[in-house]
């Protein structure tokens, strides 16, 4: 079977674009928990806020570019920038951000009650919101 020069390039063309993957494209925006880790290991994480539309530009991608070729949804590996959390207020080493789909519309706060009496004496504060467009 003779395939001509015609018929080669077109078969060469088919097989490099199944086999091109387009690359995902990045968001303008996106959102973020904003989180503490516990002095210790069995220490809960503190969420402290949730920022809603960070631009790229406040968005650190080192390790989403590393990790794209390799993992199904590299966009999980998005976080602020350090100088966008302090912006935002959010300071101290242990504090992180992790990028989510859609910001929560109801967040559980704890409370400390007096079982006896049912007086509340305390409730918790409860995480930050902030827009980051404004």
């Amino acid at each position: 079977m003779k395939i001509t020069k015609a018929q080669l390039k077109q078969i060469i063309k088919e097989e490099l674009d199944q086999a091109i993957v387009e690359e995902p494209e990045l968001a303008e925006t996106y959102n973020f928990k904003i989180y503490q880790e516990g002095q210790y290991r069995e220490s809960p994480i503190t969420t402290l806020g949730y920022v809603a539309n960070v631009p790229m530009s406040m968005i650190d991608s080192e390790s989403y570019i590393s990790f794209k070729a390799t993992h199904k949804d590299p966009e999980r590996f998005l976080s602020l920038k350090r100088e966008a959390l302090e912006q935002f207020g959010f300071t101290g080493s242990m504090v992180y951000s992790s990028q989510i789909e859609k910001i929560p519309e109801f967040v559980q706060v704890s409370a400390t009650v007096n079982l006896r009496t049912g007086e509340v004496a305390s409730v918790g504060k409860p995480p930050k919101f902030i827009d980051a467009q404004g």
